[in-house]
Protein backbone atom coordinates (compact mmCIF):
# COMPACT_ATOMS: atom_id res chain seq x y z
CA UNK A 1 0.00 0.00 0.00
CA UNK A 2 1.16 3.40 -1.18
CA UNK A 3 0.02 6.45 1.55
CA UNK A 4 -0.87 9.76 -0.90
CA UNK A 5 -1.94 11.82 2.08
CA UNK A 6 -0.85 12.26 5.98
CA UNK A 7 -2.39 14.68 7.97
CA UNK A 8 -1.03 16.93 10.43
CA UNK A 9 0.38 15.63 13.34
CA UNK A 10 -1.58 18.49 15.51
CA UNK A 11 -4.51 16.46 15.32
CA UNK A 12 -3.19 13.94 17.50
CA UNK A 13 -4.48 11.46 14.47
CA UNK A 14 -3.10 9.89 11.73
CA UNK A 15 -5.04 10.06 8.81
CA UNK A 16 -3.70 8.26 5.34
CA UNK A 17 -5.09 7.89 2.02
CA UNK A 18 -4.02 5.09 -0.18
CA UNK A 19 -4.35 5.09 -4.20
CA UNK A 20 -7.70 3.21 -3.73
CA UNK A 21 -8.55 6.50 -2.03
CA UNK A 22 -9.46 4.22 1.35
CA UNK A 23 -9.13 6.21 4.01
CA UNK A 24 -7.41 4.82 7.18
CA UNK A 25 -7.50 6.66 10.52
CA UNK A 26 -5.28 6.17 13.86
CA UNK A 27 -4.51 7.64 17.41
CA UNK A 28 -0.94 9.46 16.61
CA UNK A 29 0.18 7.71 20.60
CA UNK A 30 -0.68 4.56 19.18
CA UNK A 31 1.06 4.52 15.68
CA UNK A 32 3.88 6.10 17.77
CA UNK A 33 3.96 3.43 20.63
CA UNK A 34 4.51 0.86 17.67
CA UNK A 35 7.32 2.63 16.59
CA UNK A 36 8.88 2.43 20.23
CA UNK A 37 8.20 -0.65 20.71
CA UNK A 38 10.08 -2.12 16.65
CA UNK A 39 12.94 -0.01 17.01
CA UNK A 40 15.85 -2.60 15.85
CA UNK A 41 18.51 -0.62 17.90
CA UNK A 42 17.39 -1.42 21.41
CA UNK A 43 18.65 -3.94 23.12
CA UNK A 44 17.01 -6.72 25.02
CA UNK A 45 17.28 -4.26 28.21
CA UNK A 46 15.35 -1.95 26.23
CA UNK A 47 18.13 0.57 25.86
CA UNK A 48 20.78 1.21 22.77
CA UNK A 49 23.92 -0.18 24.19
CA UNK A 50 25.75 -3.24 22.78
CA UNK A 51 25.54 -6.26 25.07
CA UNK A 52 28.85 -8.24 26.68
CA UNK A 53 30.26 -9.81 29.43
CA UNK A 54 32.93 -8.52 31.49
CA UNK A 55 35.29 -11.73 31.19
CA UNK A 56 38.64 -9.89 32.34
CA UNK A 57 39.45 -7.24 35.29
CA UNK A 58 42.99 -6.07 35.74
CA UNK A 59 43.43 -3.63 38.89
CA UNK A 60 47.15 -3.60 39.01
CA UNK A 61 47.42 -2.70 35.23
CA UNK A 62 43.75 -0.51 35.42
CA UNK A 63 41.81 -2.14 32.32
CA UNK A 64 39.51 -4.60 32.01
CA UNK A 65 38.48 -6.73 29.28
CA UNK A 66 34.53 -7.30 27.67
CA UNK A 67 33.29 -10.30 25.60
CA UNK A 68 30.75 -8.47 22.96
CA UNK A 69 27.59 -10.66 21.95
CA UNK A 70 29.42 -12.06 18.80
CA UNK A 71 32.04 -13.29 20.75
CA UNK A 72 35.16 -10.60 20.07
CA UNK A 73 37.01 -9.60 23.44
CA UNK A 74 37.63 -5.53 23.76
CA UNK A 75 39.18 -3.83 26.16
CA UNK A 76 38.64 -0.45 28.60
CA UNK A 77 40.51 1.34 30.71
CA UNK A 78 39.18 2.10 34.23
CA UNK A 79 40.50 5.51 34.10
CA UNK A 80 39.40 6.27 30.55
CA UNK A 81 35.85 4.23 30.90
CA UNK A 82 32.18 6.36 31.80
CA UNK A 83 30.28 4.59 34.14
CA UNK A 84 26.74 4.54 34.19
CA UNK A 85 24.06 2.55 35.96
CA UNK A 86 24.95 0.96 38.99
CA UNK A 87 28.39 0.44 39.32
CA UNK A 88 30.06 3.96 40.75
CA UNK A 89 33.42 2.72 40.20
CA UNK A 90 35.33 0.36 38.37
CA UNK A 91 36.10 -1.55 41.45
CA UNK A 92 32.40 -2.24 41.76
CA UNK A 93 32.42 -4.10 38.41
CA UNK A 94 32.68 -8.01 38.71
CA UNK A 95 33.83 -10.29 36.28
CA UNK A 96 31.00 -12.39 34.90
CA UNK A 97 29.12 -9.34 34.97
CA UNK A 98 26.60 -8.61 32.14
CA UNK A 99 27.19 -4.97 30.95
CA UNK A 100 25.86 -2.56 27.92
CA UNK A 101 29.01 -0.86 26.55
CA UNK A 102 29.59 1.83 23.83
CA UNK A 103 32.54 1.85 21.86
CA UNK A 104 34.93 4.82 20.22
CA UNK A 105 38.34 5.41 18.77
CA UNK A 106 41.57 6.28 21.08
CA UNK A 107 44.79 6.66 19.92
CA UNK A 108 45.25 3.38 21.01
CA UNK A 109 42.48 2.00 18.50
CA UNK A 110 39.02 0.73 19.37
CA UNK A 111 38.53 0.84 22.80
CA UNK A 112 35.34 0.33 25.51
CA UNK A 113 34.53 4.50 26.14
CA UNK A 114 30.71 3.86 28.27
CA UNK A 115 29.58 0.48 31.02
CA UNK A 116 26.73 0.26 32.04
CA UNK A 117 25.89 -1.55 34.41
CA UNK A 118 22.62 -3.19 35.85
CA UNK A 119 21.03 -4.17 38.80
CA UNK A 120 21.44 -7.72 39.87
CA UNK A 121 17.77 -8.76 39.28
CA UNK A 122 18.03 -7.76 35.59
CA UNK A 123 20.53 -9.37 35.01
CA UNK A 124 20.17 -12.87 36.34
CA UNK A 125 16.76 -12.33 36.09
CA UNK A 126 16.36 -13.25 40.27
CA UNK A 127 16.00 -11.40 43.28
CA UNK A 128 19.43 -10.33 45.53
CA UNK A 129 18.82 -11.82 48.69
CA UNK A 130 16.73 -15.27 47.80
CA UNK A 131 17.81 -18.28 48.87
CA UNK A 132 21.05 -19.68 46.90
CA UNK A 133 21.67 -16.26 45.59
CA UNK A 134 24.21 -14.07 46.62
CA UNK A 135 23.48 -10.75 47.76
Amino acid sequence: MRLLHVASIETEVFRAVDEGQKSFQFPLAQILSMAEDKDPLKSARGDFYHQGVITKLFPSNNTGVVRTENGRELTFSYELVILVGEAKSPLDLHVGEGVGYDLGWTSAGLRITKIKTYPKSDVDGSVPGSEGQPG
